[in-house]
């Protein structure tokens, strides 16, 4: 998975600096009723009906799974109010989740997503209702879901066989400069 990069202009000088010390959440929303259902809508829609200096939000995961970025990490969001616009990134999910949940794209993409912001910085999950008076982002959006742990990919050893030695004093000399690389190494014995 992958972040696109933002296609549309935003006016960072006009943003407030948010230093990455000051971030301890991720904040969750959905769109609602917005009536421009994109990440570039909301971006003219924040700029135009708002007033605002670009999109408010961070992230935006749209109904097919894919990421699109809004603010750069360090800009604060205008997206709950205060304190939360200053200490927490904003992710908001394409869709209506007072009348449907989301898809399983985007939750696999929230989830990727949480993975990725937790590796650049330790936060918690929240959503915009634990700020303000709001149903967002709504009776059907499942929080565990979204910030569900990725799966532990399975550790992987790769084997390299450097060659055959007619002599066990050249293998074990290969042995030994291997091992002092730092390179787990060792013989085995086979016939013609």
């Amino acid at each position: 998975m992958e972040i696109k990069k933002r296609n549309f202009q935003i006016h960072a000088d006009r943003m407030a600096n948010m230093p990455r010390t000051n971030v301890k959440h991720g904040n969750f929303h959905h769109s609602a009723g917005n009536p421009m259902g994109t990440a570039a809508g909301i971006n003219r829609w924040h700029i135009d009906g708002r007033g605002w200096a670009g999109i408010g939000y961070h992230f935006v995961i749209d109904a097919e799974g894919t990421i699109y970025q809004g603010r750069d990490l360090t800009k604060e969001g205008v997206h709950a109010g205060r304190p939360a616009n200053g200490n927490s990134w904003a992710i908001c999910l394409l869709g209506n989740f007072e009348n449907y949940a989301p898809t399983d794209e985007q939750y696999a993409a929230s989830q990727w997503l949480w993975d990725h912001l937790n590796k650049i910085k330790k936060i918690t999950p929240e959503e915009h209702r634990d700020h303000m008076n709001t149903a967002c982002p709504g009776k059907y959006f499942d929080l565990k879901e979204a910030t569900k742990p990725l799966p532990k990919e399975p550790e992987l050893f790769y084997r390299v066989v450097t060659g055959s030695f007619g002599e066990k004093e050249n293998a074990e000399r290969r042995v030994r400069e291997l091992d002092k690389a730092g390179f787990q190494s060792f013989i085995t014995t086979f016939k013609k």
